[in-house]
């Protein structure tokens, strides 16, 4: 999907939350890469302002028991500071995150954090890492199904190596590539710079000209990128729905009526969706729980699209 500029920067400005994903007619995993990406680059301008105040929040959360307004931080940045002026170390911290128990008397406000946080819980961490390698299987499938011959990094003894790499190079919508590197991201032109700098102008000495996939889709302008309309199968399906099943009955001739994969959870509410995120990394679920509508309250916090059955 290519955006003009200015529907670029109005999807920007309705974006604030994953509620305001259901509000407009565009692509779900579109609308999740643009809102992702702003709200990690707010967080990067401001978070050093914050982190200057611990004390005073400390001193806030003692003598109120909540956090201070003025406080604008995703909310697992902000209890992490919190635990970080009662003296938690970094190492603790992260335990904690995984088992939120270990926070002693934060414990009850590191969980409300953990539920509702999109970008920086364990959860939302996990959905992004699995949109990542769901961007690489989509392409993966598409060169397979061309039967085109490729290499992947870890075939390649090098420092710095693309996702894909020609021996040969192919022919895709009049470019000639030696190299694909793909990103479950949105193409913006700051996210596109940054990458050029880190990663595609290394490519270009190193292996020949190449391209870039941003499988959330890319704005108009923007120079050696390939359509992710090219790419689209099962694995690009998902990434652009963002869609869990939810269901609290065990039937799975339900999952291959939809064909989609059945999963089976029995933990907690967390650490089931903790569980969906890692294997949506394969396609879309049926998740099977007990306590299904508060697992589902919880991937909806996360910017799914959760479908109850």
């Amino acid at each position: 999907m290519k955006l003009s500029f200015e529907e670029y920067s109005k999807l920007r400005k309705i974006l604030r939350t994953p509620r305001d994903l259901d509000r407009l007619k565009y692509p779900r995993g579109t609308l999740y890469s643009i809102l992702i990406q702003k709200r990690i680059e707010i967080v990067k301008s401001t978070y050093y302002r914050f982190n200057e105040r611990i004390e005073e929040i400390v001193n806030y959360w003692s003598r109120y028991k909540r956090l201070p307004r003025w406080l604008r931080l995703p909310p697992v940045l902000k209890v992490k500071l919190l635990m970080k002026g009662f003296g938690f170390t970094d190492n603790e911290i992260k335990r904690a995150l995984r088992n939120p128990e270990l926070a002693d008397d934060l414990s009850e406000v590191l969980l409300r954090a953990i539920k509702n946080d999109y970008v920086y819980s364990p959860i939302a961490i996990r959905i992004q890492e699995s949109r990542g390698i769901l961007a690489e299987k989509a392409v993966e499938h598409k060169l397979k199904t061309l039967c085109i011959d490729f290499k992947r990094e870890r075939d390649l003894n090098f420092k710095k190596t693309p996702d894909f790499y020609f021996e040969e190079p192919i022919r895709i919508k009049d470019l000639t590539l030696n190299w694909i590197e793909c990103k479950a991201l949105f193409g913006d032109f700051e996210t596109h710079l940054r990458y050029y700098r880190r990663q595609y102008r290394d490519y270009n000495k190193i292996f020949g000209r190449g391209a870039v996939v941003y499988m959330s889709g890319h704005l108009n302008g923007i120079k050696g990128v390939l359509d992710c309309e090219n790419f689209r199968n099962m694995y690009s399906r998902a990434l652009a729905e963002m869609k869990v099943y939810i269901t609290d009955n065990a039937d799975e001739s339900v999952a291959q009526e939809l064909n989609v994969r059945f999963l089976e959870l029995k933990s907690d509410p967390i650490n089931s969706a903790i569980r969906v995120a890692e294997e949506f990394s394969n396609g879309i679920i049926l998740a099977l729980h007990e306590d299904y509508r508060n697992l589902g309250r919880v991937l909806k916090n996360m910017g799914f699209k959760v479908v109850y059955l």
